[in-house]
């Protein structure tokens, strides 16, 4: 009987074992590193981040981005619209390619680099927020205090 128990909990002790080796590899249910943001056209490409720190490197297609958590990176590199919803704050877009990109931050210090002809817009933004301009897309930003900034190439 005894060694009977003993392999019942040296079976459970390797299955805790093996999921905490899967949970560490990002195979945790929390949102995931994505390849592409892609669409089929007609629809947009949608990901939710509830726990933040997510990475959206968006190559192609229209996409609606929602990082709860805050502090997530999106790169986008395509002639569609991109949109990040930064509700935690602190996250960061690099807006390439030629469509139309928008970070919307209700909360503290998100960045936005625009390059290329991106039309760009960072709004909502409480304070802290910084949008650089190195392109030639139009860029506009609502920031609730004086704390924002925008910079633009001479």
């Amino acid at each position: 009987m005894k060694k009977r128990t003993a392999f019942r909990f040296g079976t459970a002790g390797f299955l805790f074992l093996l999921a905490a080796v899967f949970w560490g590899l990002g195979c945790a249910p929390k949102c995931t590193n994505l390849k592409t943001c892609t669409a089929d056209g007609s629809k947009a490409y949608t990901h939710s981040c509830p726990n933040g720190s997510c990475a959206f490197p968006c190559n192609g297609g229209n996409a609606e981005l929602d990082c709860k958590g805050g502090k997530c990176v999106a790169e986008a590199n395509s002639s569609e619209t991109v949109k990040l919803k930064c509700s935690g704050g602190g996250c960061k877009f690099l807006a390439n390619g030629s469509g139309t990109r928008v970070l919307d931050c209700p909360g503290n210090n998100c960045e936005m680099i625009c390059t290329g002809s991106a039309k760009c817009q960072l709004t909502g933004c409480t304070s802290g927020c910084k949008l650089a301009c190195n392109g030639t897309g139009a860029c506009s930003q609502t920031c609730k205090d004086a704390s924002c900034t925008t910079t633009k190439p001479q």
